[in-house]
């Protein structure tokens, strides 16, 4: 007989079913996409995905007696990551990533139009471009953030379950940020084109390449050229190229942007891409 979990956060609830030798309540809590923090992938060590259990059995593992005072064991804090339910449970989380999106009208469009993405680790943002430049601007915290806040922690994420999971995470969410620009966008059409710029691993993720030349030596992704995929309902992403192993196609942009400007011709300059994780 499957176990209900009832979960609580930020005035947020879920209601859910879990069999009887399930996962880690972290690992369960992701499988139904509920963005509760962590950043290490399980293994105890982040101290993220801490949960308060209401009611229910709650063992008490190693690593939580590591991380919570005695008090706080007593009024039920665990990490999700060490606990597997062996009952029904009641929890509450402090921690969760809020998935929004922040929107920019400068102007109705006056032509079909195509997107300009810059695919982060940590963030999404989007513009879409007609004929006049930019009209519309929409920006969101990447939705695969709980399959590993950093980079590196999210390659792990792939190879232990796939690059297909954090592939559709990603598309999903680009349909979703797509659709709200099309409803600004009246009658003017999205031309189903983007420029993309981002790091190799997004980069990886977006296209469904295979990652482990990237997650292990020697490092490097399956191409630096630029690429293109057909994701659908979305039509021909292109990825910019990237430079490096870990040096992308941000890089790329900022570097065609001052050639077009003609920067370049100055004595001395520098181009540098401050990032979340790097």
């Amino acid at each position: 007989m499957p176990f209900l979990i009832k979960a609580a956060s930020h005035g947020q609830t879920w209601e859910l079913k879990t069999s009887l030798s399930g996962p880690t309540l972290l690992d369960f809590l992701y499988s139904k996409e509920i963005p509760i923090r962590s950043s290490c992938m399980g293994k105890g060590i982040c101290h993220q995905c801490r949960v308060r259990v209401v009611k229910g059995v709650a063992p008490i593992s190693s690593a939580d007696r590591k991380t919570f005072s005695s008090n706080a064991l007593e009024e039920g804090w665990r990490l999700s990551c060490q606990l597997r339910p062996k009952s029904n449970l009641e929890i509450e989380f402090p921690q969760v990533y809020q998935v929004g999106e922040h929107l920019q009208k400068f102007r109705e469009p006056i032509s079909d139009w195509w997107l300009a993405v810059d695919l982060g680790t940590t963030g999404i943002e989007i513009a879409a471009i007609d004929h006049g430049g930019e009209w519309c601007r929409l920006r969101s915290l990447n939705a695969q953030v709980i399959m590993g806040a950093d980079v590196m922690t999210r390659l792990e994420y792939a190879q232990r379950l796939g690059v297909e999971a954090l592939h559709h995470r990603l598309l999903r969410q680009l349909k979703k940020l797509v659709s709200i620009i099309v409803t600004e966008a009246g009658n003017c059409r999205y031309l189903l084109r983007a420029e993309v710029a981002g790091n190799s691993a997004m980069v990886s993720f977006l296209h469904c390449w295979p990652i482990e030349p990237l997650a292990v030596s020697p490092f490097q992704p399956v191409q630096l050229a630029g690429a293109t995929s057909s994701l659908g309902e979305l039509g021909e992403w292109k990825s910019l190229p990237l430079l490096n192993s870990f040096v992308g196609g941000d890089l790329s942009a900022g570097l065609f942007w001052l050639w077009q400007r003609d920067e370049m011709k100055k004595s001395t300059w520098i181009l540098m891409d401050v990032g979340t994780n790097s």
